[in-house]
């Protein structure tokens, strides 16, 4: 493909030619013409020879000719900048590329298409194409080219300041690179990230800002040191890319902090950087600001000037705009220092007028790719519901029976409850509102009949009485709110596995459930099914009254299910149970409803007391055997609806007698404390679990608990709370 296409010698140039003068069949020399296509650099030759190579493989309907010579010239369109006839050639590629069935050219120029589609700004259809090439790939498996489409979308984010975003894309792509132990890919990757928080955190006046850019110097230094010792053009262009960035570190870290060692840094790799003699202009234009930079904190702005004018005379006649917004804030710095109020406000205007048009242009690209992201995302999702509508239909409509049940009858609870609170409310408003009229009136009385005033006195204090009774009132109305609520919590409690039902299939057993408010929306279960135990730990979407409503419809859908087992004799599969559940609320609640859901572990050990078979969505399960931890990781997706969903894993794991296995929701890991406020994290959590498996149950949760207590101190609990541990027996 001419997008790989590398510079060829003349002499080489000149064999191609002879070998195609020389060839004993049109056809060969239609592939010769392909492969000096795909050797040059030059636009208008690479033209040149797809198109003879076109017209020979039209004649003997030569498919494979014809896709890889439209792919090259798709290639020199989009280098010319030609890009509605690049999308025609690519598309033409792409057709014969489906004809053969050739996925994988299918992939690469859906990547392509995807890069036209992003210089143009048809958002929707830069997705659409990104999206496929990736599908293409994950399907094949190919791991490298898999990393590079993930990379691109992430660079696309970034681009509008979608910097989470395109972090989260980078950590996938570093994950692949790391994978495949490419160091060079990696290198690549972390210059990615580091770039993403440089670009955050860089020109922010928040508190934050200077551990962002702390946070950016470290990626970019690994990048530094993953890259190899040997050079070529694309580990030179990276090293001096990372060069200019680590310096634009320095420099903003110089500008914040103030240490003169941020600026002796900055110069060490603007001289680095300089020594390679890049002419990139874009990494040109940053190392003269990041110079400039430097000067203006010495104090030495004359110089600057002259290096700032030169680049935005670059900037400008390059159409890089950005650059140019940022070199006529400098130059306004600088002119102001200096005392030249004119062209410091000419330079100010500039810098305003450009911040303004970018600001603009990049919030309506924002919005354009939300937009394309949603379409895509509503599209499959509507395609995948008509898909399953009609075999599930039945399921379906029990599932919401049950749910509008439940939900019917708790929320009727609340809201009776609600009501009554509200009009004893009002009613105690009225009278006290009645009984302030009375006292205004008799403070009035008073003023003008004096010989009442003992009368008048005894009757304010009666007053007095009256509103502390009502006091009292109100403060019984709101303990009768939380007796209601309370009510409820022992409602939740009675279906979730008592301690007695947990002791009778694990002997050997902890609950550590400590709900956020009264109620919950963490639960487990613990059953016994024709000899095989099941363990189930879930945390619902939200806490307190929501969490608790929609826990309660995961437990009614759990029983259901793991009853239907029961009586039909079916496997009893982890992975199998979570999907069922997933379709469930994915009916229960609208369509395009996103964020209800739950997620959920499920651990299931067979009769033969050796074989566990577990399932996770978003949870993992420990298992601690001889001190040594074993951590099973769940998918990366929720029981709901989800942008990219999948099935789920299934996972089976050899235990022996004496093992512990611990299944936990985000509360502990997530719960802020300590002496620097950060989460508890899920390494501490392991550490601790594996350094108490040996110990007594109950010992094992009175220090959990007191660790979390300790952690916590006078801090709030963030989310509800639940650890189970049992020891295989």
């Amino acid at each position: 493909m001419a997008l790989n296409a590398t510079p060829q010698s003349d002499d080489f140039f000149d064999s191609l030619l002879r070998q195609a003068a020389e060839a004993d069949s049109d056809t060969s020399k239609a592939k010769i013409y392909v492969e000096i296509s795909a050797k040059v650099t030059d636009p208008d030759t690479i033209i040149k020879y797809s198109k003879l190579a076109i017209d020979i493989a039209r004649r003997y309907d030569d498919k494979w000719t014809l896709m890889a010579s439209y792919d090259n010239i798709g290639w020199a369109q989009y280098y010319n900048m030609k890009f509605n006839d690049a999308i025609e050639s690519y598309t033409q590629s792409i057709k014969y590329a489906t004809e053969l069935g050739d996925k994988h050219f299918i992939g690469a120029t859906s990547l392509s298409l995807g890069n036209v589609y992003y210089e143009m700004s048809e958002i929707s259809k830069m997705w659409d194409a990104y999206y496929r090439s990736l599908d293409i790939f994950t399907e094949l498996k190919d791991t490298g080219n898999v990393c590079i489409v993930t990379r691109i979308i992430g660079q696309s984010f970034a681009s509008v300041g979608m910097y989470k975003a395109a972090q989260e894309q980078y950590h996938k792509s570093l994950n692949l690179s790391i994978q495949m132990n490419d160091t060079v890919q990696m290198a690549y990757d972390y210059r990615n990230i580091g770039e993403t928080y440089l670009q955050q955190f860089g020109e922010s006046n928040s508190q934050m800002s200077a551990q962002g850019i702390v946070t950016a110097k470290r990626y970019l230094k690994i990048a530094e040191r993953m890259m190899p010792d040997f050079d070529n053009d694309y580990t030179t262009a990276e090293r001096i890319g990372n060069y200019i960035s680590l310096a634009d570190c320095y420099a903003k870290l110089a500008k914040k902090l103030g240490k003169r060692e941020y600026i002796d840094s900055c110069r060490h790799y603007l001289n680095l950087f300089k020594q390679k003699h890049l002419s990139e202009t874009e990494s040109y234009l940053l190392a003269s600001q990041t110079e400039a930079d430097m000067l203006m904190l010495e104090g030495k702005h004359s110089q600057a000037i002259p290096i700032l004018s030169e680049a935005l005379q670059t900037a400008s006649e390059e159409g890089s705009e950005h650059n140019e917004m940022s070199i006529s804030k400098r130059l306004s710095e600088c002119y102001e220092h200096n005392g030249d109020k004119a062209k410091a406000l000419d330079a100010f205007k500039r810098h305003y007028e450009l911040k303004i048009k970018i600001a603009n242009e990049t919030e309506m690209r924002r919005a354009s790719e939300y937009s394309a992201q949603q379409e895509i995302k509503d599209e499959k999702e509507r395609i995948e519901q008509e898909r399953i509508i009609n075999e599930e239909r039945r399921q379906r409509q029990k599932a919401i029976n049950t749910a509008l049940l439940v939900i019917i009858t708790m929320m009727t609870v609340i809201v009776f409850l609600v009501y009554k609170a509200f009009r004893q409310k009002r009613r105690s408003n009225e009278v006290l509102m009645g009984k302030n009229a009375i006292l205004a009136q008799q403070k009035e009385e008073i003023a003008t009949q004096n010989d009442a005033l003992r009368e008048k006195s005894e009757e304010i204090a009666s007053q007095r009485d009256l509103l502390a009774s009502q006091k009292e009132s109100l403060a019984r109305t709101n303990r009768q709110m939380r007796d209601s609520i309370t009510y409820a919590q022992r409602i939740q409690r009675t279906v979730i596995t008592s301690q007695e039902e947990m002791d009778a299939i694990f002997p050997q057993n902890f609950v550590l459930y400590r709900p956020r408010d009264i109620v919950s929306g963490d639960f487990y279960r613990v059953d016994s099914i024709r000899g095989h135990k099941i363990i189930v730990v879930a945390d619902c979407t939200g806490h307190g009254v929501p969490g608790a409503l929609l826990s309660m419809m995961g437990i009614s859908a759990l029983k259901d299910i793991l009853g239907q087992l029961e009586i039909t004799g079916g496997d009893i599969n982890p992975a199998a149970i979570l999907q069922q559940l997933r379709e469930f609320i994915k009916h229960s609640f609208n369509k395009n409803t996103t964020d209800d859901g739950m997620d959920m572990s499920i651990c299931v050990l067979r009769p033969d007391g050796e074989t566990m078979d577990f399932a996770g969505a978003n949870q993992n399960a420990i298992i601690v055997h001889n001190g040594e931890i074993t951590r099973i990781k769940g998918d990366f997706m929720p029981i709901g609806n989800y942008v990219k969903e999948g099935d789920f894993t299934p996972h089976q794991i050899k235990v022996t007698k004496g093992d512990m296995l611990y299944l936990f929701t985000d509360g502990i890991p997530d719960q802020l404390g300590g002496a620097d406020f950060c989460k508890y994290s899920l390494r501490r959590l392991t550490d601790r679990l594996a350094a108490l498996s040996s110990s007594d149950l109950d010992k094992q949760m009175y220090d959990i608990e007191r660790d979390i207590e300790l952690w916590m101190g006078d801090k709030a609990q963030l989310d509800d709370i639940t650890l189970l541990g049992v020891r295989i027996n």
